[in-house]
C-alpha cells in the first residue's frame, strides 16, 4: 500500500471510529444506596456526567458527597453543580438558612451529624463551590436545570443554569445540541427532540436514572 492509500485509510478509520459512550446521571439527593447500585450498573470505558443535586432530601448526603468528591478526581468523571449545592454553600456562609432547611437541608445536617463530622467540612463547601455549571460536547449540553435557547452558553446566568424550569422545558426550539438536564422531576425520562430530562425522583424515594448516549438507553435503580 502506497503512502497516499495509507492516508486515505487513516482518514476513513478516523471518521468511523466508535465514540465512547457518555453516561449522564440525574439528581441523587442523598440517596447513597441508589448511587452505589448505579455505579455497579454503568459499564466501564465511558465518560460519566453527574448533573448535580447530590445533597438534601435523602438520608445520606454526607456519604454521597464523600463519594462524589472521590469520583470527581477521575479523568472520565464530570460533576456539575446543582441548585441544592448552591443552597448548601449559601447556608454554610450564613445566607439563605430557611431556604436550605425548607428544601431538605435538615436531612443533610442530620446525615453529617450521624457521621460525627463538622457541619459542614470546609473541603466539602470548597468542592461544591468549584463545580462547573455545565459540560458541553459536539452533540450535547449537560446542565442541572436548563438553558435559555438562542443565548450563548457562556453568557447564561448561574440562576438560569441552576434554577430554570418550565420556560425551558416547554420550549420547542430546534438546536444543534440536545440538552440533558435534571432538576425537574418526571415519572419517567422526559425525551424530546431538543432535550432529555432524567430527574425521576430519587430524592423522594423513587428511581435514580442514567441515560447512555448517543443510544438514549436508560439505566434505573
Amino acid at each position: 500500500m502506497d503512502n497516499m492509500s495509507k492516508k486515505v485509510v487513516k482518514k476513513v478509520l478516523a471518521k468511523t471510529k466508535v465514540l465512547k459512550p457518555i453516561y449522564a446521571v440525574g439528581d441523587i439527593h442523598g440517596n447513597f444506596d441508589a448511587l452505589a447500585e448505579m455505579l455497579k450498573k454503568i459499564p466501564k470505558g465511558g465518560k460519566i456526567v453527574f448533573l448535580g443535586d447530590y445533597v438534601d432530601r435523602g438520608p445520606d448526603s454526607y456519604k454521597v458527597v464523600e463519594m462524589m468528591m472521590r469520583l470527581s478526581k477521575k479523568p472520565n468523571v464530570i460533576c456539575l453543580k446543582g441548585n441544592h449545592e448552591q443552597m448548601m454553600v449559601n447556608y454554610a456562609k450564613g445566607k439563605g438558612k430557611q431556604h436550605f432547611l425548607f428544601n431538605g437541608g435538615i436531612k443533610t445536617i442530620n446525615s453529617y451529624k450521624k457521621a460525627e463530622v463538622e457541619v459542614f467540612p470546609k473541603k466539602h463547601i470548597q468542592w461544591m463551590e468549584s463545580l462547573p455549571l455545565y459540560y458541553e460536547t459536539p452533540k450535547y449540553i449537560f446542565v442541572h436545570a436548563g438553558i435559555i435557547y438562542g443565548k450563548p452558553l457562556a453568557s447564561q446566568s448561574e440562576s438560569t443554569l441552576l434554577w430554570v424550569r418550565y420556560s425551558f422545558i416547554k420550549n420547542k426550539s430546534k438546536s444543534d445540541k440536545k440538552v440533558v438536564f435534571g432538576h425537574t422531576i418526571f415519572s419517567k425520562p422526559y425525551v424530546r427532540h431538543n432535550k432529555i430530562g432524567i430527574d425521576t425522583g430519587a430524592g423522594w424515594g423513587d428511581r435514580l436514572t442514567c441515560v447512555m448516549l448517543p443510544e438514549e438507553k436508560f439505566i434505573q435503580v
